[in-house]
């Protein structure tokens, strides 16, 4: 639940962002540049897809409710969704954007 409240929240945030609306205004010159384009559009697409895949494994761990093969089956789906959505956060350390750690 924790998750689909950061991903609304989040939602909300990616339209109020003064770099989404840049990357809106002129698509085929923000797709050239790696920054704009990581917040326009791969970043909330990314994390989209983590979300979605998440709660599609979660529904299924129901039919795995009480034998041996749950809580691996949720386990090994849960880490794969982790390391995408690290994958995806804007680190200071990451090539694909050059963002401070504190601003």
């Amino acid at each position: 639940m924790a998750f689909n409240i950061q991903f609304f929240v989040g939602w909300l945030l990616y339209f109020q962002s003064p770099l989404v609306k840049h990357f809106y205004q002129a698509i085929p010159k923000s797709i050239k540049i790696r920054e704009v384009r990581f917040f326009g559009l791969e970043h909330m697409t990314m994390m989209s897809i983590a979300i979605i895949w998440m709660n599609v494994c979660s529904f299924l761990v129901r039919k795995h409710i009480g034998t041996p093969k749950g809580f691996r089956f949720l386990f090994k789906r849960h880490i794969w969704i982790l390391l995408f959505i690290l994958g995806s956060i804007p680190w200071s350390f990451s090539p694909f954007t050059a963002r401070p750690n504190w601003r």
